[in-house]
């Protein structure tokens, strides 16, 4: 079972799949940056309870950001959503056990303040 998923720098134009996060339940790297993906970012990718690295950045991925994306335990380490078309806030929702330790949402567009549960990430 694959445990890497990395489809970066291609010319994908498709949407991600609603059970992405179903398919490899036990992936460690979703990495599909740097392609023309469209659509809204699917929250059966937070069912992919082994993941590190998730990096959906440089598409043209749109809608308000999911909250389900903070709400991850302590395996992801790094969440990079940037140069998409995401919008809304960030909410106060990282929970205590949260181990990321890269953060990257810069060139959306996101508003409010950062919240203050990200102390919570201190791996």
């Amino acid at each position: 079972m694959a445990t890497f998923v990395d489809y970066s720098s291609n010319n994908f134009t498709y949407s991600i799949p609603v059970d992405a996060g179903n398919i490899a339940p036990f992936m460690t790297l979703y990495s599909v940056s740097n392609n023309r993906l469209t659509g809204v970012i699917p929250e059966s990718l937070c069912n992919a309870a082994w993941l590190k690295v998730h990096n959906l950045s440089r598409n043209n991925l749109s809608g308000r950001i999911p909250t389900f994306l903070f709400q991850t335990g302590n395996n992801l380490g790094v969440l990079n959503v940037r140069r998409n078309s995401l919008y809304g806030t960030i909410l106060d929702t990282f929970l205590g056990n949260c181990g990321l330790q890269m953060l990257t949402m810069s060139g959306d567009e996101l508003e409010g303040l950062v919240p203050k549960s990200i102390a919570n990430c201190t791996k």
